[in-house]
Order: structure tokens, then C-alpha cells, then sequence
């Protein structure tokens, strides 16, 4: 039985047609080798043999993986009933009836401006219409909870009642689905940030979690809810209503809380074909060129060994010295949390 809601986060490619400024602007780190489509396919079997019913895909950026709707195909066919995918959105809307066919059912826009300007300057990209395009897709033919993904930075503290207003508009055009909106906190999670230039960025962007929410209530009172309440919850984030706009807002601020843990159940699939259960865990397990019984064996061993961490450290931290590794794989130079924490108290 899944009875703690476990799921798959499976990254299947490294590779972004965005170049954001503060991710992977140079393209340094993408690898082209991506695990198989047999072993991912025997996984999510393997999986559904111990419970899982859910399957979260994500890179990079999932849609540059062609194989991607025939993977989501094989895994309905398995029994999964549940399939998201988080995507910068620049394709997404042009196939989303064939991803829907295939087993879709969320869907997770990346996007931190609605500013065509500044979205080009932070991503490299003049596709902001198409971003549109997709969320809009999403709400309209999905009956779920379609969401924003916004890293927020100080650029971008003056945009808070643009996102607000949008989403009020989405929501009220009568579609089958709606829309919220995740406000990610600015924190050091890509190579990008091992640099010199990435750390100066960082630092002169970040926004701590006080100055976030008392952004939100200059606009509007706010009303916290219930996580138990919302579709696709993630452990780690609080959610509010937003008062004015009848909106669901959600605020991830792990580098103001110092990381904690968010004893999420899941399974994190690496593009290389590395398999691991927590972000404080050291130890990885390749699945590739396995058999399916290797398979099922792994992945209920790894399920129980994520129980015991509970015990073993109750205390551990979501965050990584080396950053970036689950989807960029093995980066130079890892800082640990003390360096960037001093970058913003000089």
C-alpha cells in the first residue's frame, strides 16, 4: 500500500532550450545521455509494484525529450493514475491534447515575469506569448489545480499583484481547471551559484521570507491554509489565500528556514539513471541496465530506507553542498551553506 502518498520525481533530461541567468546560462553543465527508455519504463513498473501511482516529470526542461509522451503512454498502461509534469512552457501548449491522451492530469508552468522584457532577460527567450499560451491550455482542459512556479528576487518584488491579477482573470473564465501560484524564495540550488558572478547575483537578488510575506499583505490580508487542503501538496511550502484576489498562493522559503527537512515521500530519478530517496542522502543507486525484479527489489528497499532516516537523523537538512548534482550530475567546486549565508549578512 501507498499509504504516505510516495511518488516518482523523474528527471529525464538535463538538458533546457532556456538559458536562465541564474541556472545554467552558458550551458555548461548538460550531458545528452539520458537513461533508456526500457529502464525507465521497467522502473515505473517496478514502482507501481510497491504502490506508486504517481509520477512527477521534470529535467530540465521534459518536453525536449521526444520519447516523453510515449513514456507517459507506458506508464498509464502500468497503472499510474496520476502524472504532472513541470516545463517552462514554451511547447507544451502545441500537444497538450496528445499529453493529456497519454496520461497528464497537472501541469507546472515555470515562469518568474510577466514582463516580456524581463522574461527575455532572464531566460534568453522572446516566448513569453507561448508560456501564456500553455498555462492557459492547462487550466482550460485540465480539472486540476494548474500552478505557477516563480523564483521570486528583488528584480521581481514589484510583479506580486501582476501574478495576482492574472491568475484572478484565468479563474474567472470559467475553465475546468484553476490556477495558484508558487513563490519560490531565490536560494542557491544550481552550479550557476559556484561562481563568482552566479554568488554576486544570488546575493544582490535574495529576498528573505519576512520581506516576502510582508510584500503579500501590502496587497492584500492573507490567510493561511491548510496544506491537507490543496492538490499536490509539497511539505515544504506554506499556502495562503490571497483575500483580495480569491486567489491560492504558496511560499517555499527553505533558505530563511535553514533547509529542513520536509519528509517528503519520494523517489528522485537522475537523468543519468541514478535512483535516491532523500536530498541528505549520500549514498545513490543506479537502476541501469537492471532487471525488472532488480528493479522492484531496489525501489521497496529504498522506500524502507527511507523510513528509517527518520531515526537515524531526524534533524538532517534538505540542502546539498554540491549543488545542482541531482539533474546536472557531479559539478565542481560545492560550497556549503555557511559560505552563501555569509554572502548576505556582510
Amino acid at each position: 500500500m501507498n499509504e504516505k502518498n510516495w511518488h516518482l520525481r523523474i528527471g529525464v533530461t538535463s538538458r533546457c532550450n532556456f538559458r536562465c541567468v541564474y541556472c545554467n546560462p552558458e550551458g555548461l553543465w548538460e550531458d545528452k545521455e539520458n537513461v533508456s527508455f526500457k529502464d525507465l519504463v521497467e522502473l515505473i513498473e517496478a514502482s507501481r509494484c510497491n504502490g506508486i501511482t504517481r509520477i512527477h516529470w521534470t529535467g530540465g526542461e521534459p518536453t525536449i525529450r521526444q520519447d516523453l509522451p510515449e513514456l507517459m503512454k507506458a506508464a498509464k498502461e502500468i497503472g499510474i493514475t496520476q502524472q504532472i509534469i513541470t516545463t517552462n512552457g514554451q511547447t507544451l501548449h502545441n500537444d497538450i491534447n496528445k499529453y493529456i491522451e497519454n496520461g497528464l492530469t497537472r501541469v507546472i508552468v515555470s515562469i518568474d515575469s510577466l514582463k516580456k522584457d524581463r522574461f527575455k532577460a532572464l531566460t534568453g527567450m522572446n516566448c513569453l506569448d507561448n508560456v501564456l499560451k500553455t498555462i492557459e491550455a492547462s487550466v482550460s482542459k485540465l480539472p486540476t489545480l494548474t500552478k505557477l512556479s516563480v523564483v521570486t528576487m528583488r528584480s521581481t518584488l514589484l510583479e506580486f499583484e501582476d501574478f495576482f491579477q492574472y491568475a484572478n482573470c484565468i479563474n474567472h473564465k470559467g475553465y475546468l481547471g484553476r490556477l495558484a501560484i508558487k513563490f519560490n524564495q531565490f536560494f542557491p540550488c544550481n552550479p550557476r551559484q559556484l561562481s563568482a558572478e552566479g554568488a554576486k547575483y544570488w546575493s544582490e537578488e535574495f529576498v528573505s521570507s519576512e520581506e516576502i510575506l510582508s510584500k503579500y499583505r501590502e496587497i492584500s490580508d492573507i490567510i493561511p491554509i491548510d496544506r491537507s487542503e490543496i492538490e499536490g501538496d509539497n511539505p515544504s511550502y506554506d499556502y495562503y489565500l490571497v483575500k483580495k484576489y480569491n486567489i491560492i498562493i504558496a511560499l517555499l522559503s527553505m533558505f530563511s528556514k535553514e533547509y529542513p527537512c520536509g519528509r517528503c515521500h519520494k523517489l528522485r530519478v537522475q537523468p543519468y539513471g541514478n535512483l535516491s530517496v532523500c536530498l541528505h542522502q549520500n549514498k545513490i543507486y543506479n537502476f541501469t541496465n537492471t532487471t525488472l525484479k532488480e528493479k522492484v527489489d531496489l525501489v521497496g528497499y529504498l522506500m524502507k530506507e527511507r523510513e528509517n532516516l527518520d531515526f537515524i537523523d531526524p534533524k538532517r537538512k534538505h540542502f546539498r553542498g554540491q549543488l545542482g548534482e541531482l539533474r546536472f550530475g557531479k559539478v565542481d567546486a560545492p560550497k556549503e551553506l555557511d559560505y552563501f549565508k555569509s554572502l548576505i549578512e556582510k
